[in-house]
């Protein structure tokens, strides 16, 4: 599967929130964008996007701490870097740096009461079970 090469880190609006999408399966990547899009919530924000865990947490170390994330969308099933193992280093990066977390919403097929407390365990500020629906990420 080929993924998109992952954005450079030359829009620099200020004042802009940044924010990361995180999932392995660019469809699911895209369909997050054209939700943001329709809840207005992408025009006025600096919108990124990585295709795994692991490009995620390199993404997060490759930011200067004025250009942090201020909030994550991260998909929990990925191979080789899940996003409850994603979150947790992301979490772990933020607080050596002495950055304000970021809200970090799991994006997951599950969402059962398992599931939600395994989210939460990771430092998941929200879950929000696919296919998310418009009232979801307005919450």
């Amino acid at each position: 599967q080929v993924y998109p090469e992952p954005q450079n880190d030359d829009d620099q609006r200020v004042g802009f929130p940044r924010v990361l999408c995180v999932d392995d399966q660019v469809f699911n990547v895209e369909a997050l964008d054209i939700l943001l899009t329709v809840c207005s919530v992408n025009t006025d924000v600096q919108m990124h996007y990585a295709y795994g865990g692991q490009q995620a947490l390199m993404q997060v170390e490759a930011q200067s701490d004025l250009n942090a994330y201020q909030v994550i969308f991260m998909d929990c099933n990925m191979p080789f870097m899940d996003g409850y193992q994603a979150t947790r280093r992301i979490r772990q990066l933020y607080q050596e740096r002495g950055l304000p977390q970021p809200y970090i919403a799991a994006i997951t097929g599950h969402g059962e009461e398992m599931y939600v407390e395994i989210a939460a365990d990771a430092g998941m500020n929200q879950v929000i079970v696919k296919p998310a629906s418009k009232k979801q990420i307005d919450a």
